[in-house]
């Protein structure tokens, strides 16, 4: 029997409180926010067109600023990362 590494648990403990989390904005062009987080920190976000890929698999999206703050109105889905590859 092989056991894991202890680095591949650590990262396994840690991931457990990744959350993805998308939010409507009233943006017309980009009507979506997705954020993967972390307890205070956001490890991506993005301005998206569509909640989820569509027939061809595509959603087209923009990656937020820093420094730019969006108008969210209502969390629509807000589920754990259960796998993330950087």
């Amino acid at each position: 029997m092989q056991f894991p590494d202890l680095t591949t648990l650590k990262g396994i403990c840690q991931l457990a409180d990744t959350i993805w989390k998308l939010e409507s904005t009233q943006e017309t062009k980009f009507p979506y926010l997705l954020t993967i987080e972390r307890p205070g920190t956001i490890l991506l976000q993005l301005r998206v067109q569509d909640r989820w890929p569509g027939q061809k698999g595509h959603v087209f999206c923009v990656r937020v600023q820093d420094d730019i703050e969006w108008p969210v109105f209502e969390e629509m889905e807000r589920v754990p990362v259960t796998s993330l590859r950087r």
